[in-house]
């Protein structure tokens, strides 16, 4: 998995859903920077902070790597 891809989906995903940077960020108990510093690509992100941002959109992480790699297969 590319570390940019997947942040490209979360970026995309946060901004269909209404949520700046920072009220996602917030909402899903995230350092600002390291969200911004994942969604453009530039660090990795361990499993769970992803489990964090899964939380804050509603989903399992089961259902946000579900989601995530249905989009990809587009």
């Amino acid at each position: 998995m590319q570390h940019y891809e997947l942040g490209q989906y979360i970026k995309n995903k946060r901004i269909s859903l209404g949520y700046t940077l920072n009220k996602f960020a917030i909402h899903s108990e995230i350092d600002s920077a390291t969200l911004s510093n994942f969604e453009r690509g530039l660090s990795g992100i361990n499993l769970d902070t992803i489990e964090l941002i899964a939380k804050g959109f509603n989903q399992t992480l089961g259902e946000f790597f579900t989601e995530y790699e249905l989009q990809n297969k587009k």
